[in-house]
């Protein structure tokens, strides 16, 4: 009987997992994030690609599929929204890199909605959210 409670009320407050692992890996992540902004230091960053094709110097190929489109579609829109209040490109570097945190965050969140689904129990969907964090 009470371990029986005691299993409701963990399921009761389920969705507390996947929210706190999403925090933890923000809070992993995003300390350090303006790292080597204005210069980008690493040219293979997806943020590169879509500030390049912001600032008019090459068009996005999107037959390469090298990355994937969502971020750089994404980070393509939050660049003209930033670049339209006035701000610099240091400004949309330091944001298309929250926007890409975000976006890989979200993955972690994925990670333990997906076998919960499949029908897993909550320990094993959060042992999958916590290796891919």
């Amino acid at each position: 009987m009470n371990q029986q409670l005691k299993k409701s009320n963990f399921e009761k407050y389920e969705s507390i997992v996947p929210l706190l692992l999403f925090v933890i890996f923000l809070a992993l992540t995003l300390p350090g994030i303006s790292w080597g902004a204005p210069n980008i230091w690493h040219p293979d960053e997806v943020v590169y690609i879509s500030l390049r094709s912001l600032q008019s110097d090459i068009d996005f190929d999107s037959s390469n599929f090298n990355h994937p489109h969502l971020p750089i579609y994404a980070m393509l829109g939050l660049g003209k929204i930033i670049l339209a209040f006035g701000q610099t490109d240091t400004e949309v570097l330091i944001a298309a890199r929250m926007l890409s945190a975000v976006l890989a965050g979200l993955t972690v969140v994925l990670a333990y909605f997906i076998p919960r689904r499949m029908g897993y129990n909550i320990l094993v969907s959060g042992s999958s959210a916590l290796l891919l964090l």
